[in-house]
């Protein structure tokens, strides 16, 4: 369901743990993509209007499990027909720790100021466990044997 007013034109997380990601659109399936656990992330959503709308609202909704998590509901403002407008929410961090693994379900909803649905977009991306690496400081002796690290170190 698409209000003629309103075309999304794409969805981007940008975060330092990851490359810019384009959030497929036109995928049915709804393939996962993955993204590490506990990385910092800002959405940005790009878009068209036809014509002005007021109040202008993105509420997105996530499943995982089948357990629904509360929605988020952000109001962007009013903007007048034209565009392409892009939209930056503000920043989230995506949950660590084994529970929060698993597979996510989103649907982002646009709501004009009276509460009408302009368009819906759902993807979905799997929590993934990303190794830390620890660095520790150490030596080498003479003969090139590092020092001051445990067995199974390397440099």
């Amino acid at each position: 369901m698409t209000d003629a007013r309103f075309e999304l034109l794409g969805v981007h997380l940008d975060s330092e743990s990851f490359d810019r990601l384009s959030v497929p659109l036109d995928d049915p399936a709804h393939v996962p993509f993955a993204l590490p656990e506990g990385a910092s992330f800002t959405v940005s959503l790009e878009f068209r209007l036809t014509s002005p709308v007021d109040g202008l609202v993105y509420v997105d909704s996530r499943t995982i499990d089948e357990c629904t998590l509360p929605a988020e509901t952000t109001p962007l403002g009013s903007f007048r027909a034209g565009g392409p407008y892009e939209v930056v929410l503000p920043p989230e961090k995506l949950p660590s720790g084994r529970h929060a693994r698993g597979t996510y379900t989103v649907t982002g909803t646009f709501l004009d100021g009276d509460g009408r649905t302009l368009t819906q977009e759902t993807h979905r991306f799997r929590v993934a466990h990303q190794d830390r690496h620890v660095s520790r400081s150490f030596t080498r002796d003479a003969a090139g044997t590092p020092t001051g690290a445990t067995a199974g170190d390397g440099p």
